[in-house]
């Protein structure tokens, strides 16, 4: 029986071992889940909100836990984990089932023509029945939950496929929707290939799919669903603008892009990644920000009494910590500058520089560009999956820093002499998914956030959004195709369906239906007339013409 085996990122020690499902066993919980779905379904919003508000009992019982299995199996430390993961996922539970009945009510569509008085259009909104989530490793928790509940309370089945390198906490969210004691096969996890996932999604009928992933394979599910026109919505990242004005505070625009840049890491396809900062206030915003990161402490995650946690954890797999360190690299070669760094884990510090103090190693490390890819080439060969937030200057817009996805702790620093030039450098990228603007002038950064090509702005801060259930979620460009979180989100999980039926419920016949004749033209003419002319005299010419067929409603 072939199994998948998880090891915690900081540790590389095996925590869990886990059966991989087969196709058939996939195409079986599709089966399942829409059997069960047609139950849930029929039953009142009421009671499946009920049901679901047992799972925020789950997790405000047990955060701490939740928050813990999420740090060591995904590498974030522990104020990581139950900031951007556990309390986004309590509050969305409470966002959701608060207005889900509301939002699920059929509506009457207003009437737009006197001549189609006798129509009443009610809009329905309906599960799509199976719903396929393909979630990443970086927020392994949090993005999945909320597609799940919102799937659940809008009445679909839901079958979960989450990363293999975070199958434990995949694990955990199946134990947590547990809570909602859910009709046995309405929520699967699987433990599949992704493109196997798909797949069997597509053979097995699944109603729409979320993904949350890579440009590659958010395009190559998007070719494969388009052969049966199976609806997606696409996650699929970004390299965020933050553009700094002259008269932003300084030291709060420092701690939130250090904040937006390097918590989890910087595997946040919503960080900060390309800093673009008014001349007039380069130099000090770039000396204030580096004191600060010098001063980031990498994770300990100790959880007793004596509670230590530091800011920077592990990348979640070696692999994609060897992508960034050849991201920066290459941006190093073409002539930026490695300005900071943060401070390395006791162990590391030691191998790699004996008995240097950090002021001594750090200072080393920045003090050239072959010191710099030296160092960084040091930690390419060793098995360790950390790295240090990086902070790169004198960056241009050729540079990997600049026009690529930089999936890990390391931002970049550009000037710009005026707003315009600001505007069209943070444009200047295939993705379009977040951004933000740092001023204390609110209206001109509403002004800068208006014509930037990003789905979500925030001003004077960056990266958060992510945490408000009540806000739509996603990007443009390259960074995606629809909305989560917020009643955009929610409604994704729906189809409409409109009823429209007759006022006039005794009239034998519409006034446009067979036979055709002179009087039936010069009547439908002459109700154009009448709603749309101007002059008085065809008005009246026309409303004689449209009387002449009402009898028509009669007719048998």
């Amino acid at each position: 029986m072939e199994q998948t085996i998880s090891f915690n990122p900081a540790t590389k020690e095996e925590i869990a071992r886990y059966h991989k499902n087969s196709y058939k066993e996939v195409l079986d919980a599709i089966i399942r889940a829409k059997a069960s779905s047609k139950l849930w379904q029929q039953i009142p919003i009421n009671k499946r909100k009920k049901s679901i508000l047992k799972i925020r009992k789950y997790l405000v019982n047990n955060y701490l836990e939740v928050a813990e299995t999420i740090s060591a199996d995904n590498g974030k430390v522990l104020t990581d984990a139950y900031v951007a993961e556990v309390l986004p996922a309590i509050m969305a539970v409470g966002f959701y089932t608060k207005y889900c009945k509301k939002w699920l009510k059929p509506h009457i569509i207003p009437g737009n023509s006197m001549l189609t008085f006798n129509k009443c259009s009610k809009v329905h909104y309906q599960p799509y029945g199976v719903i396929g989530i393909i979630s990443p490793w970086n927020y392994p928790f949090s993005i999945p939950f909320s597609e799940v509940v919102m799937a659940l309370l809008a009445g679909n089945g839901v079958i979960l496929k989450c990363s293999r390198d975070t199958l434990v906490v995949g694990h955990l969210l199946e134990k947590v929707i547990q809570q909602a004691d859910l009709p046995d096969g309405l929520f699967s996890l699987i433990n599949i290939g992704g493109s196997e996932a798909v797949d069997a999604f597509i053979e097995g009928g699944i109603d729409k799919i979320f993904f949350t992933g890579s440009v590659p394979t958010g395009i190559e599910i998007q070719k494969k669903c388009s052969d049966r026109l199976i609806p997606t919505v696409l996650e699929l990242g970004g390299n965020d603008p933050a553009i700094v004005c002259n008269d932003a505070d300084l030291g709060k625009a420092a701690w939130g892009i250090i904040w937006a840049g390097f918590q989890n890491s910087g595997q946040s396809c919503g960080g900060a990644q390309r800093i673009i900062v008014d001349q007039q206030v380069y130099d000090k915003f770039c000396s204030i920000l580096n004191e600060k990161v010098s001063g980031l402490r990498p994770g300990k995650n100790v959880t007793d009494d004596s509670f230590e946690d530091g800011e920077i954890g592990f990348m979640t797999n070696s692999k994609q910590k060897e992508t960034v360190i050849n991201q920066v690299i290459k941006s190093l070669e073409l002539g930026a500058i490695l300005n900071s760094i943060s401070p390395l884990p006791e162990e590391l510090r030691v191998k790699l520089f004996k008995d240097q103090k950090e002021e001594e190693y750090m200072e080393k490390v920045t003090s050239s560009k072959e010191d710099s890819i030296n160092f960084l080439q040091s930690l390419l060969k060793e098995e360790t999956n950390f790295l240090p937030a990086m902070v790169l200057t004198e960056i241009n817009q050729q540079m990997p820093i600049f026009c690529e996805e930089v999936f890990g702790p390391a931002i970049g620093i550009i000037s710009f002499d005026y707003i315009e030039q600001a505007i069209d450098m943070a444009n200047d990228s295939r993705f379009g998914l977040t951004g933000s603007v740092w001023s204390q002038n609110i209206k001109l950064a509403n002004q800068i956030a208006k014509k930037l090509e990003c789905g979500v702005i925030m001003i004077n801060d960056h990266l958060m959004s992510h945490g408000l259930a009540n806000t739509p979620w996603g990007g443009y460009k390259y960074s995606g195709i629809g909305r989560t979180h917020g009643k955009a989100g929610f409604m994704e999980m729906t189809r409409q369906k409109v009823i429209i039926k007759d006022k006039l419920t005794f009239a034998k016949k519409q006034l446009w239906w067979h036979p055709y004749n002179q009087k039936v033209w010069g009547g439908l003419v002459g109700a154009m007339e009448f709603l749309y002319s101007k002059n008085i005299k065809d008005k009246f010419s026309g409303f004689c013409k449209l009387f002449k067929i009402i009898s028509r409603f009669f007719e048998k």
